[in-house]
């Protein structure tokens, strides 16, 4: 445990505690590494954490990542900018007391299946503009992405490419790279899923 900054650039870490995988009481910054936290009640925690290459995988009792604060006036901030993330925990997979950014890198979430926790818990603001995340868990303390965001991405599903891109565009400008591709790749799966699901449900003699 470091009461002021931790900085990990490089090395292969195999990490196994009782309470935090890895504590930095002011900031965490992870340029590069091979991490595994076999076990850990939180994987990594600080007030504000960055994330800018590597691997890691954290199997934790509680939070996976925690940006925590020791005064509510204090800024919590998590930042993914590269590497991959893959995280199972029996509480929040990750918790920002704060905000949560991310441009690019992946990032798979398998959050906690009950109770008052989720995958993604964010306290202010939430913004996914570029990499992959894949977040599954509760949604009682669901992460808070703001009003035009969550509309932006809820139309993927309820209207066709133009109009995702369009209403993107309008209200979440910084998610239309990742919407447009999801709005668009269920359209072109369309003649990959339709036939075997037509073949299956009908006959030879209704198809013709």
């Amino acid at each position: 445990e470091n009461k002021g900054y931790v900085v990990i650039d490089g090395g292969t870490f195999s990490l196994q505690a009782d309470d935090d995988g890895v504590h930095g009481e002011s900031g965490l910054l992870i340029q590069d590494c091979k991490m595994d936290i076999l076990s850990c009640y939180e994987g990594l925690e600080a007030k504000t954490i960055e994330m800018n290459g590597g691997e890691i995988e954290i199997v934790a009792s509680d939070d996976g990542i925690n940006a925590a604060y020791s005064t509510p006036e204090e800024n919590c901030n998590i930042g993914i900018t590269g590497g991959k993330l893959t995280i199972t925990a029996g509480g929040d997979g990750i918790d920002s007391n704060g905000n949560l950014y991310m441009v690019g890198g992946e990032v798979y979430v398998n959050g906690a299946a009950r109770g008052a926790d989720s995958a993604l818990d964010c306290s202010v603001e939430a913004v996914v503009s570029g990499g992959t995340m894949v977040a599954l868990g509760t949604s009682e303390m669901a992460m808070g992405f703001s009003d035009k965001a969550a509309a932006a991405i809820s139309i993927i599903g309820g209207a066709d490419g133009p109009t995702s891109i369009f209403l993107t565009a309008r209200l979440a400008p910084e998610l239309l790279g990742p919407i447009a591709i999801a709005a668009y790749s269920y359209m072109a799966l369309v003649p990959v899923i339709q036939p075997p699901i037509m073949r299956a449900l009908t006959t030879d003699k209704e198809r013709k």
